[in-house]
């Protein structure tokens, strides 16, 4: 279950916690997870490691501006909903934003451990880590030139859920290829593999601008129009019906 986990699991957490002085300093490590969106991971820590990246587990989290609050439980019963702020350095998280539709959708992880279990460290240690909190991005609550907030909210609170897990939605739910060097289908499930680059408007374009708007029409920009079946996965006409009587 996603959410705040009150209780570490951990052996040499559970005796660190115990002590009234741990003897480490408690370090936060977030991972945003945007494949279920086509996006890719970014590893980030608002802390540092001697000026540089903090490095756990043999993932290197990148010094970042972040901020994370609201994880208090209440008395009435109510799920958490999180706000996370990140600053807008290198416009990375402004390119994300605008390309995944404000990043709805995407997972976000916090993971906490002490610094003595970091990489670097000799009594480093990857599985000394609390429970992680995980949470999925809701809304985009601000946007500005020095950062972005986010409202997140947990697996078991994410609304508009149906059976089957598919929504009715107009826009194709595959997950596109993405461009990062070259073509990476890692996380893709469009089988698209030609070589007919496209933006997301539908003009042609150059492979490392290659990105499908998810509308029927660049379905067919990508197949020829005598393809028995696209693989096509949304519902097109969703927006037209009724349109005559509003």
């Amino acid at each position: 279950m996603g959410g705040v986990n009150i209780m570490a699991t951990n052996t040499k957490i559970k005796t660190d916690i115990q002590k009234l002085n741990p003897g480490s300093e408690l370090v936060d490590l977030y991972i945003l997870d945007a494949t279920n969106i086509g996006g890719s991971v970014a590893y980030f820590t608002p802390m540092t490691e001697g000026g540089s990246n903090i490095v756990f587990g043999g993932v290197t989290y990148t010094a970042l501006p972040v901020e994370f609050e609201g994880l208090e439980i209440t008395g009435d019963g109510r799920l958490p909903r999180p706000k996370m702020r990140v600053a807008n350095v290198g416009l990375t998280f402004v390119a994300f934003v605008n390309a995944y539709k404000d990043g709805i959708g995407a997972k976000v992880s916090r993971l906490r451990t002490f610094k003595k279990y970091l990489d670097s460290q000799g009594t480093a240690d990857s599985s000394a880590q609390f429970p992680m909190d995980v949470y999925y991005i809701e809304q985009k609550t601000m946007q500005n030139k020095h950062y972005i907030e986010w409202e997140l909210v947990a697996p078991i609170d994410i609304g508009n859920k149906v059976i089957p897990r598919n929504q009715v939605l107009q826009y194709c739910q595959n997950r596109y290829r993405i461009y990062n060097g070259g073509l990476v289908y890692t996380y893709a499930t469009c089988p698209y593999t030609g070589t007919n680059y496209f933006k997301r408007n539908g003009v042609a374009t150059t492979i490392d601008l290659d990105v499908c708007g998810k509308k029927l029409s660049d379905c067919e920009l990508r197949y020829p129009l005598n393809s028995d079946q696209l693989p096509f996965k949304g519902f097109p006409l969703v927006g037209q019906i009724g349109a005559a009587y509003r």
